[in-house]
């Protein structure tokens, strides 16, 4: 049995990326700031690269490899790591950012009365997801090197005509989506705020662009132009756009209410402001005359 599980990939291989993943989180660390490394920076969450980012990547491209894009195994890997991913990225991120505004209110108080202890739990940032989903691919693809070859021959084998179809529809939604949220942005009069302003180059970056790219590879494609022919090129651009999306959520959107709150306030404050200051110069004008 022991045997058995040496040889289970779906085991060595993530075992090996977090280990991996956190060593290199310590050596990291250290090399910022060597007062830091300790006991805890063994086991710590957050810092770069993401351990949990890298052993659910590692996770899905073992079952790409072991078993292909059908298997249940595949969709598995990829359903949990959506979930563990955005844990990482937005749940776990915020309860560390609330651990240290809760540290600094205590650092306030009297001495006599620092009795509550709090435990750490960081998130990461998207740079840390990414690096530590890059790490984890890189992992499983040196470990099962053996089998890339057919997932190698899959990346460059032509897309079928199902598959132009899929994407073309994929990329208009896109688009569609884009200028929906445009629509609301101006609806609300939030397009001329500062947040307005970044989410729509955001999204402009990560859904507009790809989809316009995406489109013209996909009608080279049905023109039978034999340098981007391969899937590969089509998969790159999702690519972009799942690390755009990532990048949008942090960014842009992660928080939006509230600041789209508030900085309507402050210009319907400046709007007051300056509808007093007309009036007020429109006085001055009538006493002079």
């Amino acid at each position: 049995m022991s045997s058995g599980l040496l040889h289970n990939p779906y085991l060595i291989v993530p075992v090996v990326a977090i280990v991996s993943a956190q060593a290199l989180k310590v050596l990291v660390l250290g090399v910022r700031d060597r007062k830091s490394i300790g006991f805890k920076s063994v086991y710590m969450s957050g810092g770069m690269p993401s351990a949990h980012s890298a052993v659910m990547v590692s996770l899905i491209v073992t079952a790409l490899l072991v078993d292909g894009v059908n298997s249940p195994y595949f969709g598995i890997a990829a359903v949990v790591s959506i979930v563990v991913i955005y844990d990482a990225l937005n749940v776990r991120r915020t309860v560390g950012e609330n651990r240290r505004a809760i540290e600094r209110l205590i650092a306030r108080m009297p001495a006599s009365r620092r009795r509550l202890k709090i435990y750490e739990s960081n998130g990461h940032t998207p740079l840390e997801v990414g690096a530590g989903a890059f790490f984890g691919a890189l992992i499983a693809s040196l470990l099962l090197y053996d089998r890339l070859t057919s997932f190698i021959d899959l990346l460059l084998a032509p897309t079928l005509e199902f598959e132009r179809y899929f994407y073309i529809a994929l990329f208009a939604l896109m688009i569609i989506v884009r200028f929906l949220v445009m629509q609301l942005f101006r609806r609300k009069g939030f397009s001329r705020l500062p947040t307005g302003h970044r989410v729509r180059r955001a999204l402009a970056a990560s859904f507009v662009a790809p989809a316009l790219l995406g489109t013209l590879l996909v009608w080279m494609q049905f023109e039978g132009v034999y340098v981007f022919r391969a899937r590969a090129w089509v998969l790159a651009v999702l690519m972009w756009v799942a690390i755009g999306l990532i990048f949008v959520y942090s960014r842009s959107i992660r928080g939006i209410k509230e600041r789209l709150k508030s900085e309507q306030e402050y210009f319907e404050q400046e709007k007051t402001l300056r509808k007093k200051k007309r009036q007020t110069s429109k006085k001055k004008k009538r006493r002079r005359k």
